[in-house]
């Protein structure tokens, strides 16, 4: 999330809608409504784009515990078992997102 306000920043001076605003004495009272929007759906996008990405890191990290399982392999086991200790942070992770 640190390079969001620069793509942020971007998505604001690409934006058509926000550029034509501004240009307008009479419109420009609405920029400031527009860059809003703008934000929004940045923050809304970076958001479910790191809820898919936790989700998968979880999924991963189950479907490693359930074949070290199945392989009853010492050290496979226990590396999984670490990494199945993060999920509940991955799943904090995606609350905080929601």
């Amino acid at each position: 999330m640190t390079d969001l306000a620069p793509k942020m920043y971007e998505a604001i001076v690409k934006d058509e809608i926000a550029q034509t605003l501004k240009q307008n004495a009479v419109t420009a009272e609405f920029f400031k409504d527009r860059v809003v929007e703008v934000i929004e759906a940045s923050l809304s996008s970076e958001k479910e784009q790191r809820i898919g990405q936790l989700m998968r890191e979880a999924a991963h990290l189950k479907e490693a515990l359930a074949q070290a399982s199945s392989n009853q392999g010492g050290g496979e086991l226990d590396r999984a078992r670490q990494r199945i200790k993060q999920i509940p942070l991955l799943q904090d992770k995606i609350r905080e997102l929601q």
